[in-house]
């Protein structure tokens, strides 16, 4: 008996190692797979949408330092600081006023205000947001059959987290935990800043068909894969948000159809599955499309 209680110990020690092997597994995982792309390349792209308001502000500091040396520069020099005073404002208040997120959030129709689902979801983000230290976003339910969720705003105290009937009606609770999971990533991670600065850098284009690219390509090209990661870290269970994305890849619909064209444009690529307005013509290296996005989460 006296021998048998060592191993019955080193047994439970073994065991207990285990456990918190399980446990901890996601989290361990979330940080060997982050810097899939060089920090450097990541923190450049992240510094594009503020780098394009910058100019356009640079521009028009330029004009009124031209126009106040006015006395001693030649008649085009003086007419060029017009130019740029007028560029640069336009570029400025015209993205502001068409590309801003609350902006955008105004073009959208009314949403549902009841779904039999609609309940589970507020408990499900409230319960989320409390446990992150986070402020529960303002909920906008669009009446569409499409599987599809995304978030909007500066920051997380007027964030707003968009999503359609479709998605409640197709996906469980654990299903819908990951998605706002990962929705709430973004707020964590800062993305939605960068997201609305990019908007905001192009919202004077918003008319433009190819803006949707040009949106995509200002945010970082971990942006979509760094934000499911950080969903699995806050809900410690993987296979919730994989089976989420799995739905919406055989969903033949992630599209709303009520979606106004400039709202779209410039919000196609931080959609939970990017809208094809924002898809890119050449993936950046780190950058996954949905079915690679699964086989990662399949991983963890």
């Amino acid at each position: 008996m006296a021998q048998r209680a060592p191993a019955r110990s080193s047994r439970a020690r073994q065991s207990s190692r285990q456990r918190s092997s399980r446990v901890n597994r996601p989290a361990a995982i979330v940080r060997t797979l982050e810097p899939i792309t060089p920090h450097a390349l990541v923190t450049a792209h992240r510094r594009l949408p503020r780098i394009a308001l910058a100019i356009s502000a640079d521009a028009v500091l330029i004009g009124i330092i031209l126009l106040i040396a006015h006395s001693q520069l030649p008649f085009g020099v003086v007419a060029g600081g017009l130019v740029l005073i007028v560029t640069g404002l336009s570029m400025l208040v015209g993205g502001f006023f068409l590309g801003s997120p609350k902006r955008l959030l105004a073009t959208l129709p009314s949403g549902a205000t009841e779904h039999e689902g609609l309940a589970e979801f507020v408990n499900l983000l409230e319960g989320l947001c409390a446990v992150n230290g986070l402020s529960v976003p303002t909920l906008r339910l669009l009446d569409d059959p499409a599987l599809n969720a995304l978030t909007i705003g500066w920051r997380g105290d007027d964030a707003t987290l968009v999503v359609t009937t479709g998605m409640l009606e197709a996906c469980d609770r654990m299903e819908l935990e990951g998605i706002i999971a990962r929705e709430l990533a973004q707020v964590k991670r800062g993305d939605l800043r960068d997201a609305a600065f990019a908007g905001v850098a192009c919202g004077l284009f918003g008319f433009v068909a190819g803006v949707g690219r040009l949106v995509g390509r200002m945010l970082s090209p971990t942006h979509q894969n760094g934000c499911d990661l950080g969903g699995v870290a806050i809900t410690r269970y993987p296979p919730g948000l994989t089976r989420a994305l799995l739905r919406c890849s055989e969903c033949a619909k992630t599209r709303p159809a009520s979606l106004p064209r400039r709202f779209a444009r410039l919000t196609a690529a931080s959609w939970l599955v990017p809208l094809e307005e924002g898809e890119p013509v050449k993936p950046r290296q780190g950058e996954l499309n949905l079915e690679e996005r699964i086989g990662l989460l399949a991983e963890l």
